[in-house]
């Protein structure tokens, strides 16, 4: 853990304040600027609907895939690789796939295993049932992101961080929320080890999620709308948590148990 500084705080502050006036406004608009490299052209504004049914067929839930691909046509101007998409449904358990990669040129569908947070799954069932955009809650934050930028983790090798583009996923870089690989998330597992909120995916998946997803592609993480704690909440925490210098700051990605959370 480290503790948070002035420096740490500024930007933080910012994306509260702005948080705040989203939800004064009820406008979930996006930043005026993508982070993260800027390699590929901004996607397409649309994704077609052929692609939407393929995605379908590949195994997302229609309202699933429906949604997604709202964000989308949301978010898309924000989007500097258009070569794949990906879907997260955390309404199903960590047992069964439930991310998929859709390739928007060819429309197939690869579906793989993802982990969630320890602290979106209490009761350890391979099912999550709360989420949240706070620090060190180690839950998972649904909602449209970014797939930045590649790099070396300390933890857990070669990992791609992720940018949250809504108020209820603004703070996972700060955060330190990632795609990485865990031997923890494997088909041998009746449900897959928890993280501290990354989207952690099997060994054999990383090489390929590098190389299709980093860079700005989009991701779209579901999960049942009863179940998200509320934005007012949530704000209060973290407005609590930013105004307290003394505050430690957990990296929820670097400082996460290798082994997850079984």
């Amino acid at each position: 853990m480290y503790r948070m500084t002035f420096t740490k705080l500024l930007p933080l502050a910012l994306i509260l304040t702005a948080s705040l006036a989203a939800c004064a406004g009820g406008n979930d608009s996006a930043p005026s600027s993508a982070p993260g490299d800027q390699k590929w052209p901004a996607g397409p504004t649309t994704l077609p609907n052929t692609l939407l049914n393929e995605a379908i067929k590949g195994g997302v839930p229609t309202n699933v895939a429906n949604l997604a691909f709202n964000k989308y046509d949301q978010f898309s101007g924000l989007v500097r690789n258009a070569d794949f998409i990906t879907i997260i449904d955390y309404t199903r358990n960590s047992g069964k796939p439930r991310m998929w990669m859709v390739n928007t040129k060819t429309g197939d569908v690869d579906s793989l295993l993802v982990a969630h947070g320890s602290g979106s799954d209490p009761n350890n069932t391979g099912t999550p049932i709360r989420f949240s955009n706070v620090p060190d809650s180690k839950m998972t934050s649904l909602g449209a992101y970014l797939v930045s930028e590649q790099f070396q983790s300390s933890e857990h090798g070669t990992a791609m961080r992720l940018d949250g583009l809504e108020r209820s996923n603004s703070l996972a870089r700060d955060r330190g929320i990632l795609i990485h690989s865990a031997k923890y998330v494997k088909s041998s597992l009746s449900k897959m080890g928890m993280s501290w909120g990354c989207a952690a995916i099997p060994l054999d998946w990383i090489a390929k999620a590098l190389s299709r997803l980093s860079g700005g592609s989009f991701m779209y993480a579901y999960g049942p709308p009863s179940s998200v704690d509320t934005d007012v909440t949530d704000e209060l925490k973290i407005q609590e948590i930013m105004t307290n210098p003394s505050y430690m700051w957990v990296n929820e990605g670097e400082e996460a148990p290798v082994e997850g959370v079984l």
